[in-house]
């Protein structure tokens, strides 16, 4: 969803449309300051009449004012038994203001573009409340977060480290004619 969509022919669209087959379903937002709110809370009421949804991915990465707070909580608030979670976009989980009370079914949670606090915020709550369970956390990075939250969860965590830049050996000068197991430095 961008600026440029009817945000009221969507927010009726959605509560009219039933799709009780659905396993997944995806959002973007870049709207505007003043209705993301309101669209957020009409997909999340929506997506309640799902039963069979596994998997809900939100992304926030286009939008130039996403919400503050945070998302995790609102999604545990109204989907405790989906199995995927993907979180897209900075400042998404900056705090935590309440304590999981009931445990969640989630498998994995994926966590892509997120600020180094709101990283730190979903971990730190994954690892030190008994109410995630063996969920994972799935992030891109693990320089994303401490070395104290990469203790604290464990196995917990996955992550696909970037490497690290390659060194390349480039040969000086000509050694044609050479043994190729010589070094160009060698006496």
């Amino acid at each position: 969803m961008s600026g440029t969509t009817d945000e009221s022919l969507v927010t009726e669209l959605l509560p009219a449309m039933e799709m009780p087959r659905l396993t997944s379903m995806s959002v973007s937002f870049a709207v505007r300051k003043e209705t993301i709110y309101e669209l957020l809370r009409i997909f999340l009421s929506c997506s309640r009449s799902y039963p069979t949804l596994q998997k809900f991915a939100l992304d926030f990465t286009d939008s130039p004012y996403p919400p503050v707070g945070n998302v995790l909580e609102s999604l545990w608030l109204n989907f405790a038994s989906l199995q995927e979670i993907t979180l897209k976009g900075p400042g998404l989980c900056l705090f935590s203001e309440c304590h999981l009370t009931t445990p969640i079914a989630w498998q994995v949670v994926r966590l892509r573009g997120f600020d180094h606090q709101s990283y730190e915020t979903v971990c730190e709550m994954a690892a030190t409340e008994p109410q995630w369970g063996s969920c994972k956390i799935d992030i891109v990075d693990e320089r994303n977060v401490s070395t104290e939250i990469l203790h604290l969860l464990g196995d917990k965590l996955v992550y696909e480290r970037k490497p690290d830049r390659l060194l390349e050996y480039v040969a000086i000068g000509d050694n044609s004619g050479e043994d190729d197991r010589s070094y160009p430095f060698s006496s």
